[in-house]
């Protein structure tokens, strides 16, 4: 499967709200495998080594599944799940009493 630099980006832009919501629900496990896969993703070597299918340091079966899907559908099903988690726990945060 072919990657582009904006392949890429918009992998880090969603890893990156990934692990910021992560973080926030106190994920700390899958909050630091995000920020790894965004330091590959952002190695000079990541597209030569996805396209070459080796194993890449850093990228588990689950990360790779969420690239792939990424690439193929320019988003990824578990954000929008998390997103509308987020903005549950965020309002029930503010209920008083």
């Amino acid at each position: 499967m072919k990657i582009t630099k904006k392949d890429i980006n918009k992998i880090i832009k969603i890893f990156t709200e990934l692990a910021e919501l992560n973080k926030s629900m106190e994920r700390q496990y899958r909050y630091m495998a995000y920020l790894r896969a965004i330091k590959v993703l952002k190695s000079i070597n990541f597209k030569n080594q996805w396209e070459s299918k080796k194993k890449i340091d850093g990228i588990g079966d689950k990360i790779k599944k969420k690239i792939k899907e990424i690439i193929k559908t320019g988003t990824l099903k578990n954000l929008v799940q998390m997103r509308k988690f987020g903005k549950i726990v965020s309002e029930l945060a503010t209920v008083m009493g």
